[in-house]
C-alpha cells in the first residue's frame, strides 16, 4: 500500500503531463501534472507534507518553466514573517502562562454549572485560537478540560456524554477561532500571500478588513456549533443534576512577564488595526501605514517588532544563585527554536506552485476553460466552492486544501468578472470547516485520542456544523459583495 500511494504522485504527472497534455503546451502542461502529483500526496500523506514542498524547487527548474532563482524566492514570501511572528506571541504567551490566565479567568466567571462550562471551554478556545494555533490551543487546556471531566468522576471508556461536549467543544472552538484574524490559522496567511503576489496593487485587503468579514462568520459558526453540542450532549444528560463549582481555580498574582507580553500583544493587535485606513459612515481615521512608502509597511512588519521586543528587550527576570535579580527577554532562542519549518514551507511550496500557474501560462488556460460559469448565479458557485473545500478540507490538511484551490480561483475570478476576494475569501474561510472526521484537523485527533468519546460522536454533529457553515460563509460572502 505504501508503494502504491509513493508512486501515484507520479503517475498523476506522467498521465496529465504527458499523456493526456490538457493545454497542448508542455510548460503548462507540466504544471498541471506537478499540481497533481502535489495533490496526490497531500491527501494520502505517504510522505511527510515538507517533503512534497520540495517538488516545485525541484521540477520547475528541471523541466523549464521557472528558473531556480524565481522560484526559490516564493519560499520567503513577507506573509511568511507574519506566520513567524504570529508563532513567537504564542510561544510568549504559552511561557508565561497568559492563556491559562485567560481561559481560568473565563470559566471561573461563567463556568459554574454544565452549560456555563461548555460556554467557557469554547469561548476560551477561541479566543485563543484568535492568536495561536488551533493545535496549540487544543493541547494548551486539553489538560485543563481533562481534569475538570475526571473531578466529576467521568474516566475513558465511560457512557457519560458530558466529556464529549467539552472535548468535541474545544476542538472546534480551536479551529473556529483561528478564522477571526489573519495570523489564527495558516490558511488565512496562505490567501494573504496568494492576494498580494497576484493582484499588489490592490490595498482593499489588510488585517482588519479581514476580520470585519471573518469575525462575524467565525462568531455565528460559534454560537451554532454551541447549540448542537448543548441539544445533543447536554440537554438530556443526568449531569444537569450536579452544580460544578471551578470559581476556585486560581492563577495567582499577575507576573511581570504575564503583563508585558499582554501588553506586546494588545500594542500589535492596535497596529494591525490602525494600519490602514479605517471608515465607518461619516467617521474616517487615517492609518498610520501613511506616514511610510506605500506597500513598505505590512502586517508581517508589526509582527516581526512584536518578535523583536518579546526577544531582545530584557523585560522579564530571574533570581541567580545569590538571589540578585538578572533582567532578560521573555522569550531566548531555546523558546523559539521549535517553529514549525515544514509549515513554512509548506506555505512556500504553495507560492511556488501558484508562480508555476502564472508563469506556465495554465492560469490563463484555466480562465479559458472555465467560461462555462458565466452564466451561473454567483450565490450557486459560492455554495458549491465552499462545499468542494470542506470536502477536501475533511481528508487533507486545511493549508493543502486552499491551495489546490486558489491557483485554480484566480483565473476564475476574471472569467466572472468579479472582485477575486469574492472566491478567494469564502475558499480561504472554508478550509477550516473539517469538523467530521478526526483525520481532519490536529484538534480532532487530539480530542478523539483522550479516549472519552467514539468517532461516531464526532460525525454525527460534524455534518450539521459543516453545512451551516458552509450556508453561513457563502451567504455571508454573497451579502458582502454583491
Amino acid at each position: 500500500m505504501y508503494y502504491l500511494k509513493l508512486f501515484l504522485g507520479p503517475a498523476l504527472f506522467v498521465l496529465v503531463g504527458l499523456v493526456i497534455r490538457p493545454t497542448g503546451q508542455p510548460a503548462s502542461d507540466y504544471t498541471a501534472g506537478i499540481a497533481c502529483w502535489m495533490a496526490a500526496w497531500w491527501m494520502v500523506e505517504v510522505v511527510h507534507l515538507l517533503v512534497t514542498s520540495f517538488l516545485p524547487i525541484i521540477l520547475f527548474p528541471l523541466l523549464g518553466i521557472a528558473d531556480a532563482k524565481t522560484i526559490a524566492a516564493q519560499y520567503m514570501d513577507q506573509v511568511i514573517f507574519l506566520f513567524i511572528g504570529g508563532f513567537i506571541m504564542g510561544f510568549a504567551i504559552e511561557k508565561t502562562g497568559l492563556h491559562k490566565r485567560i481561559a481560568f479567568g473565563i470559566m471561573g466567571k461563567i463556568g459554574t454549572n454544565p452549560t456555563g462550562l461548555l460556554a467557557a471551554v469554547m469561548l476560551s478556545a477561541y479566543l485563543i485560537s484568535n492568536w495561536i494555533s488551533n493545535t496549540a490551543t487544543t493541547m494548551l487546556l486539553l489538560s485543563a478540560v481533562t481534569a475538570i471531566v475526571q473531578n466529576l468522576g467521568m474516566e475513558p471508556g465511560g457512557k457519560q456524554k458530558y466529556p464529549a461536549a467539552l472535548l468535541i467543544g474545544l476542538a472546534y472552538a480551536a479551529s473556529i477561532g483561528g478564522m477571526a484574524t489573519l495570523v489564527g490559522t495558516p490558511p488565512n496567511m496562505v490567501f494573504m500571500g496568494f492576494y498580494n503576489e497576484h493582484f499588489p496593487d490592490q490595498t482593499n485587503m489588510d488585517f482588519l478588513k479581514w476580520s470585519t468579514i471573518a469575525f462575524p462568520v467565525s462568531l455565528l459558526l460559534l454560537g451554532f456549533t454551541f447549540l448542537v453540542l448543548w441539544y445533543f450532549f447536554i440537554r438530556a444528560s443526568s449531569i444537569k443534576t450536579f452544580k460544578i463549582n471551578i470559581a476556585g481555580i486560581k492563577v495567582g498574582r499577575w507576573k511581570s512577564e504575564e503583563m508585558v507580553v499582554a501588553t506586546v500583544f494588545i500594542l500589535s493587535a492596535f497596529l494591525w488595526l490602525t494600519r490602514s485606513d479605517i471608515e465607518v459612515g461619516s467617521l474616517s481615521w487615517k492609518g498610520w501605514g501613511r506616514l511610510f512608502p506605500k506597500e513598505f509597511v505590512q502586517d508581517s512588519t508589526v509582527a516581526m517588532l512584536a518578535s523583536l521586543l518579546l526577544m531582545a528587550v530584557p523585560f522579564g527576570h530571574f533570581r541567580n544563585e545569590k538571589n540578585e535579580v538578572q533582567y532578560r527577554p521573555i522569550l531566548e532562542f531555546s523558546d523559539v527554536k521549535h517553529l514549525p519549518f515544514d509549515i513554512l514551507m509548506l506555505f512556500g511550496s504553495g507560492f511556488a506552485l501558484a508562480k508555476g500557474f502564472e508563469v506556465s501560462g495554465l492560469s490563463n488556460w484555466l480562465a479559458t476553460s472555465l467560461g462555462f460559469f458565466k452564466d451561473t448565479s454567483l450565490l450557486w458557485i459560492l455554495i458549491g466552492l465552499c462545499l468542494l473545500v470542506t470536502i477536501i478540507s475533511e481528508f487533507a490538511s486545511n493549508v493543502a486544501s486552499i491551495q489546490l484551490v486558489i491557483p485554480v480561483l484566480i483565473p476564475l475570478s476574471s472569467v466572472l468578472n468579479v472582485d477575486p476576494l469574492v472566491l478567494m475569501i469564502p475558499a480561504t474561510l472554508s478550509s477550516s470547516l473539517g469538523f467530521m472526521l478526526p483525520i481532519a484537523t490536529a484538534p480532532n485527533t487530539i480530542v478523539l485520542g483522550t479516549g472519552f468519546f467514539k468517532t461516531k460522536s464526532m460525525m454525527k454533529i460534524g455534518w450539521i456544523i459543516d453545512l451551516f457553515g458552509i450556508l453561513i460563509i457563502s451567504l455571508i460572502s454573497w451579502f458582502v459583495f454583491k
